[in-house]
């Protein structure tokens, strides 16, 4: 009894720690060199099969590789993907389901019902898979290219990607006409001529901006916006964006991992 006394409070200690002082988001902005080549991958959402089997057939190092965020969730591999992410180096942005794992994480003893089983994974993840996570910065800018990651997208008329705010970087998809403000789903629903995707008012000002969060629309190659979200754990694809080339490939997904929700 004393021992399982003593091996539930190390536990519960490691979680806590896990969830210190520390803001979520390490260093919210980050610049890196762009090695030739570099491809951008979309949204894995816990498919390490798929990211496995892209990352062999690109056949490069991982240091030359970044993901768009969400790597978690959906799909059937949530905390092996992390695990796999941090031991190979993999650079990412944090996505919105990253980020709500780790609150959900945080709060699992009080969760119950679909929620706490959806989140159930997050018991697998080490210390050291919760300090990656938490690492995960908003953008990645490339050194040498006038080009930024970031995981949803950017307020259009904003000034200057780090004035952004958190909430808009990784759920961004609407905004007013004159690019101004993020719109809510709901808001655009009441007032759907007041509301546009942001990529078509964004105007350059921070170099092409690559970006997931954004299934229905699949895939989107424009001149200044590159959008990555091909649903591979709806079935769909996992698709990687050579940032110097403008290559675009990939690989299917094993089987539908997910049904698709209105939301997606």
């Amino acid at each position: 009894m004393k021992l399982a006394v003593a091996l539930f409070m190390m536990t519960t200690f490691v979680h806590a720690r896990a969830f210190s002082s520390r803001a979520m988001v390490a260093q919210r902005h980050v610049k890196i060199p762009a090695p030739n080549p570099l491809y951008v991958i979309g949204f894995v959402h816990g498919c390490l099969s798929e990211l496995k089997q892209l990352l062999k057939n690109l056949d490069v190092s991982t240091d030359n590789i970044v993901l768009v965020g969400d790597l978690v969730n959906k799909g059937p591999s949530s905390a092996e993907v992390v695990q796999f992410c941090r031991l190979n180096k993999i650079k990412s942005v944090a996505g919105n389901h990253d980020m709500s794992a780790l609150k959900h994480l945080k709060m699992f003893d009080t969760l119950a019902g679909s929620k706490k089983e959806k989140y159930k994974w997050t018991q697998q993840l080490s210390l050291e898979d919760v300090d990656y996570l938490e690492s995960l910065p908003l953008s990645i800018t490339l050194d040498g290219l006038s080009c930024s990651i970031v995981h949803a997208g950017v307020v259009p008329n904003s000034a200057s990607i780090e004035s952004n705010s958190e909430f808009d970087m990784t759920t961004i998809r609407l905004v007013t006409r004159d690019g101004l403000s993020a719109v809510s789903k709901q808001s655009a629903e009441k007032e759907k001529e007041k509301a546009v995707n942001w990529t078509e008012v964004y105007d350059g000002r921070f170099g092409k901006i690559i970006y997931g969060h954004d299934a229905k629309r699949g895939l989107q190659n424009k001149e200044k916006t590159v959008g990555l979200d091909t649903g591979c754990c709806y079935g769909g694809r996992l698709t990687a964006f050579e940032v110097w080339s403008g290559e675009i490939c990939g690989v299917y997904a094993e089987k539908v991992w997910c049904e698709k929700s209105k939301k997606s």
